[in-house]
């Protein structure tokens, strides 16, 4: 990729890649994940998700506070209804990945209760409002 071409996908003022990891201790409750710093607004680069068990238990990441990534409609970062062991990995380019409105926070709820964890791992970066 060009300079020139980086420029277009890079919003000047962004922040350093940051990372985050949560764990989905068997519930279907929403848990709120990331909040942006004011002012700016989460772009994001990758989603990993990894089962930590043999029983399915699917997983929802979206923007917004919503009760579930129906009620997000047009947030969707990531749903997957996956069984059983494994993961699953998604990337973008810099500047290309799904972005919240400012101030917007990232939200991640388990599609049901079962003893395994699901982690999940990010990275994004902050950006200014546009």
């Amino acid at each position: 990729m060009s300079d020139a071409e980086y420029n277009i996908l890079y919003v000047p003022g962004s922040s350093e890649i940051k990372s985050s990891r949560a764990t989905n201790a068997s519930s279907t409750t929403k848990a709120e994940w990331l909040r942006p710093s004011h002012g700016f607004r989460i772009r994001v680069l990758s989603i990993e998700v990894v089962h930590a068990g043999a029983t399915s238990n699917g997983i929802e990441v979206y923007f917004g506070d919503g009760t579930n990534i129906s009620t997000n409609s047009g947030k969707e970062i990531l749903e997957e209804r996956s069984a059983a062991i494994g993961s699953l990995f998604r990337s973008w380019p810099d500047g290309a990945g799904p972005v919240g409105d400012p101030g917007e926070p990232i939200t991640y709820r388990g599609t049901a209760s079962v003893a395994e964890n699901v982690t999940l791992i990010i990275h994004y970066r902050e950006e200014p409002r546009r």
